[in-house]
């Protein structure tokens, strides 16, 4: 996965689980959790045709720049079968332009903050939490790689999508951003903000 030598108008960040392909049971915090169990099962389960039609269009766009940004593992095996999941889906991974996982660091982290909590909903908000501030570490690399002047992103979880609204919120070359929330079912709604703070619903 090269990033394209020429600066591109738009910037599509797409989340995977339960963004790309649906999670309806299968919980990534608790008891006996294990990411080769999670992933294994994940690979299993069906697109969420709306937003990878999303991503189709975004790698066939020549003004576009698409981004696969996941709190998975940095992990070759787990790159591979969830690059290969997508060619399932019919998405082109040749030209998707820049792949990020976390580091070994960031799980490392994640893991000693939850280990002595008992409390599910306690362990769920400290990991939205990791993989906010995750998210957050990258963007210094998206806006002087890309300089993107409008952002779209894509994710099942709130927090993520404020996350990439607070850190482009500074940058000097974005002027909007739309966060699409994709819900269970498959269904997205979007807001739209502007560089002058105001934001409305998108579609």
């Amino acid at each position: 996965m090269n990033v394209n030598d020429k600066v591109k108008q738009k910037l599509h960040i797409f989340d995977f689980d339960g963004t790309l392909v649906h999670n309806y049971d299968h919980p990534w915090v608790g008891e006996g959790f294990n990411w080769d169990t999670f992933i294994s099962t994940m690979s299993k389960q069906p697109a969420v045709e709306t937003v990878v039609e999303r991503m189709k269009e975004a790698i066939a766009d020549p003004n576009s720049t698409v981004v696969l940004c996941s709190a998975r593992p940095d992990d070759s095996i787990y790159q591979m079968m969830t690059l290969n999941q997508l060619v399932e889906f019919g998405v082109d991974v040749h030209r998707i332009d820049h792949v990020c996982f976390r580091n070994k660091a960031y799980i490392r982290a994640e893991q000693s903050l939850t280990a002595n909590i008992d409390n599910p909903d306690d362990v769920k908000r400290i990991i939205h939490e990791c993989h906010k501030q995750w998210r957050l570490s990258k963007v210094d690399y998206m806006r002087h790689e890309f300089k993107p002047e409008e952002v779209i992103c894509y994710d099942d979880q709130q927090k993520n999508l404020d996350a990439w609204v607070e850190a482009f919120a500074t940058s000097p070359y974005t002027t909007s951003l739309t966060n699409y929330l994709v819900e269970e079912d498959g269904t997205i709604s979007g807001t739209v903000h502007h560089a002058n703070n105001s934001s409305e619903s998108q579609d």
